[in-house]
This record gives C-alpha cells, sequence and structure tokens, in this order.
C-alpha cells in the first residue's frame, strides 16, 4: 500500500531548488541523488530519507529546515513561485478554471473521466518538454565544456593542415 506524502510543499521546494540549480538533471549530479528519485520528490510520489535531505541542503546550500519543512528562512525563489501560483488569472485562464471545476463537480463520469485523462496527458507532455529542454540545456553546457567557449571543428590539426594543402594545389593548378 502506497502510503501518502503529508508535506505537499516539499515537491515545490525540490523544484525551487532545481531551478535555483540549474534545472532537475542538475540537482541529482550534484547531491549525488538519482534523477528519478528527484522527480518522484518534485512529483510528491516519495518522501526523502535523512540523508536524501542533507544531500539537498548541501547541494543547493540551503536550510535543512527549510527544506524539510517549509519553516524557517525561506529563499526568495520560493516567495516569487508562491505568489505567482497565487496571483489572478488572466479572464480567459479563469473562464477555462472554472469550467472545469464545474464539470469536476457534475454527475456526467464519463466527462469527467475524459477530462481528467487529457489533463493529465496534456501534463505529461510538457512535462517531458521541459525535461527535453533540460536536457538540451545540460548538453550544451556539456558541449561548451569539451569545446570550449567558441565551436571548433572536430578535424585534428593533422588532418586539417592535409586540406589546406589539397586547397593550394587545386587552386595553383594541383601536382
Amino acid at each position: 500500500m502506497k502510503r501518502k506524502i503529508l508535506d505537499t510543499d516539499f515537491g515545490m521546494r525540490v523544484k525551487l531548488l532545481a531551478d535555483r540549480l540549474g534545472g532537475i538533471s542538475n540537482l541529482a549530479r550534484i547531491s549525488g541523488i538519482s534523477l528519478s528519485m528527484i522527480k518522484k520528490y518534485i512529483a510528491g510520489e516519495a518522501d526523502p530519507s535523512r540523508t536524501s535531505l542533507l544531500s539537498l541542503m548541501a547541494a543547493g546550500q540551503i536550510s535543512f529546515e527549510w527544506l524539510a519543512t517549509g519553516g524557517e528562512t525561506v529563499p526568495e525563489e520560493y516567495i516569487i513561485a508562491r505568489d505567482k501560483a497565487l496571483a489572478p488569472l488572466s479572464d480567459e485562464t479563469q473562464r477555462v478554471v472554472d469550467a472545469v471545476i464545474e464539470i469536476m463537480a457534475s454527475d456526467d463520469e464519463g466527462t469527467k473521466l475524459a477530462l481528467s485523462q487529457n489533463a493529465f496527458t496534456f501534463l505529461k507532455t510538457i512535462r517531458q518538454n521541459k525535461e527535453i529542454e533540460e536536457l538540451k540545456n545540460d548538453m550544451e553546457v556539456i558541449k561548451k565544456r569539451i569545446l570550449g567557449e567558441e565551436d571548433k571543428d572536430f578535424k585534428t590539426s593533422e588532418s586539417a593542415g592535409e586540406s589546406q594543402q589539397q586547397e593550394k594545389k587545386h587552386r595553383v593548378g594541383g601536382e
């Protein structure tokens, strides 16, 4: 039996920490916690061990109490994200939210099921797209580390020299 996660805001705090460190892949790498476990924390599917809390705390240089409970000093990013979540919705978005609430409060089980399935499918797509973007960003960072700040050709200096000699031969008339 799956136990219920009591602290629903823990996932939001882990997500804020990940964003602060450049994405969930970076958080996993820096903390030494698997990417799949970080994703479970964010989704509210798992509670961390004390060791994992300490690893996350050290990775983000944040207080143990804030990470574990949301108490004590709150990072500014958390306040900004919370305020965005509580910000007034546009009229169009509010109409959609009202429609969803009305549908979910109705007795039409078929429509509720269809809406739920679509919503979770869309959410999964959005999360996958975000993960793809994070992976692309990670690949860019790796590329820059390997190649330096500028893109370099993968030719060795020897093969580059041979190419230049062949170009000179063609321009002069060859051998």
